[in-house]
């Protein structure tokens, strides 16, 4: 379906900040207030937006995060692989795919053991389907993020206020103050004390909204896999303006996903495209752009079957970290 400017720049204002006020949408799209609030209501249904927190991952203890590509001997029905997934709160992520691998994976821990121990449980339950399990750990994220479970965000060290404020913010980030005192069942005045409070703890990056109608109909995943030369960086600057090169307003983002791994691969990304062949384009324009350095293992989504699709229509410019990894400090230093 083909939006119209006005509904692809509702969308882009809502992703970059699902709390922005609609007096302000309106001044700076440029159309009434009226005429914002009736497309807010539509893009909701067409694009299918759930409103989410984007988290800042450290801030909440999850520094060992892992994309993960499981290739499997058969197509293995969906009730067999929620209850593993629903009963631990690691896994944030699952979906069925066709190509290299079969079932692409997203996990959040707080240190390496526990991911080890979910990852033992979890092929353990599956040791007669599961062919191979390439598990790359998130070293630096350049555009991307899957939203947390209500499981992940209760584990969190945050004292309770702050704690059950983002749980609910993270079920509807739109909520205004009055309604969130109303869920939360305290006042508006201590609800918004413990509002700024959130916000200066760091742990939300941005109030945001994703697509779960995510109006394109290919969603290509790939671990990318680089032979390292001195001029890896260079090539990569230049990749990072492709990656960044996007229509006006385009809806939703050509990348979900542009992260640097450390593991199985050497990066992920996700790709949408209106089809296959424009989706594989993407992929060929990298392989060229690398020189023949750069190997890809890729897959296409075929169905989300544990928790959001995380596609969303940021302002890359604004948002993508474009970065050096080779000077970039240590941010846990």
């Amino acid at each position: 379906m083909e939006l119209d400017v006005i509904s692809r720049r509702v969308i882009r204002e809502l992703c970059m900040d699902s709390r922005v006020p609609v007096s302000v949408m309106a001044e700076r799209i440029g159309c009434s207030r009226s005429t914002v609030a009736s497309r807010i209501r539509f893009v909701e249904k067409t694009a299918g937006l759930k409103y989410v927190v984007e988290p800042d991952m450290a801030r909440l203890g999850l520094n060992f995060s892992y994309f993960i590509g499981v290739k499997l001997r058969r197509e293995l029905p969906e009730k067999d692989l929620i209850p593993l997934l629903e009963e631990s709160p690691i896994p944030q992520f699952a979906a069925f795919c066709k190509g290299e691998f079969d079932l692409l994976l997203f996990a959040a821990a707080r240190n390496e053991l526990e991911f080890m121990r979910w990852a033992f449980n979890f092929r353990s339950a599956l040791s007669d389907e599961i062919v191979s399990w390439n598990a790359s750990h998130l070293v630096f994220a350049r555009y991307g993020v899957f939203p947390l479970n209500d499981a992940t965000l209760a584990r969190s060290t945050l004292p309770s206020p702050k704690k059950a404020l983002l749980m609910e913010l993270n079920r509807d980030s739109s909520q205004k103050y009055k309604e969130l005192a109303r869920r939360l069942k305290t006042t508006v005045p201590s609800l918004r004390y413990y509002f700024r409070l959130l916000e200066k703890s760091g742990c939300v990056k941005r109030f945001t909204a994703f697509m779960q109608n995510p109006m394109k109909s290919v969603h290509l995943v790939n671990f990318r896999h680089y032979t390292y030369q001195a001029e890896h960086e260079e090539m990569s600057k230049r990749d990072r303006v492709l990656i960044k090169t996007e229509e006006p307003y385009q809806v939703p983002n050509t990348n979900s996903f542009v992260v640097e791994t450390a593991g199985a691969a050497d990066a992920f990304h996700w790709v949408s495209a209106d089809d296959v062949k424009a989706a594989y384009a993407e992929l060929k324009k990298a392989e060229q752009l690398y020189q023949g350095y750069l190997r890809t293992e890729s897959a296409i989504v075929e169905k989300v079957i544990y928790g959001l699709w995380p596609v969303r229509a940021l302002d890359m410019e604004k948002v993508y970290d474009s970065s050096s990894w080779d000077k970039r400090e240590d941010m846990e230093g």
